[in-house]
């Protein structure tokens, strides 16, 4: 369906789900400014990624949860991921909307809008050629388990201000909103409706910028399904 028509999320299963983006110049970040959001819910305690633009070594971008205690994390490299984290624990079946801004050399994260706490041990970005994956890092592993509503990417650093406006809105496409010159990824994942598989469909970026994704359902191609929006509205 057309993007923004289904009233939805996006439901993976952690074992074998994913959105995949091709590489293209507007996310590669080869700046070092980054913003990353994203309204999630997850099911289980484990590593699983949210947004992976990294693989393997390379110095790119890696955003998601830890297997203890359900840390938010956020890297370049194997060191800060390892050891880049908020100060609050997360619980399972909860929403939360979570923020990572990095500069190059430092940032914020925010969960709910608050500031929790800073990446640390970070490097540059190298801004290479890897695809972008929602839901698992770029060549597979640490698989989300649970819903994802939406993750958008900007190349600035956003204000807290910003960030508070964005945990705040009720209104889904509020993304489209904040800095729109440098929103470079919004992915609102609600190309089909309640109960639908994605597996093999396009879910529409709805920056200027066409960086489309595919879903992947791995080998039991029956668990990424659309999932009936129960917070957001749509203007």
């Amino acid at each position: 369906g057309a993007s923004g028509k289904f009233n939805s999320s996006l439901n993976f299963d952690g074992t074998d789900d994913y959105i995949e983006v091709p590489s293209a110049d507007s996310i590669k970040m080869a700046s070092s400014l980054i913003t990353i959001a994203a309204f999630v819910k997850f099911d289980s305690t484990k590593w699983q990624t949210i947004v992976d633009k990294r693989f393997s070594s390379s110095n790119l971008y890696w955003f998601g949860l830890s297997n203890t205690d359900n840390y938010v994390f956020f890297g370049v490299d194997s060191t800060s991921i390892s050891n880049s984290h908020n100060n609050t624990k997360l619980s399972t079946g909860t929403w939360y909307h979570l923020v990572v801004t990095y500069n190059g050399s430092g940032g914020t994260f925010y969960v709910n809008g608050v500031a929790d706490g800073s990446p640390s041990n970070m490097a540059s970005i190298d801004g290479n050629d890897t695809v972008l994956r929602v839901g698992s890092e770029s060549g597979g592993g640490t698989y989300w388990d649970g819903i994802i509503s939406y993750v958008a990417i900007w190349n600035v650093v956003l204000t807290q201000a910003e960030v508070t406006l964005l945990s705040s809105s009720k209104v889904k496409t509020m993304p489209l909103q904040i800095r729109p010159s440098n929103l470079k990824l919004f992915l609102p994942l609600d190309d089909q409706p309640d109960g639908t598989s994605g597996d093999g469909d396009i879910f529409h970026d709805r920056s200027s910028n066409a960086n489309n994704g595919t879903g992947g359902d791995g080998a039991n191609n029956a668990n990424l399904t659309a999932k009936a929006e129960d917070f957001f509205s749509y203007p």
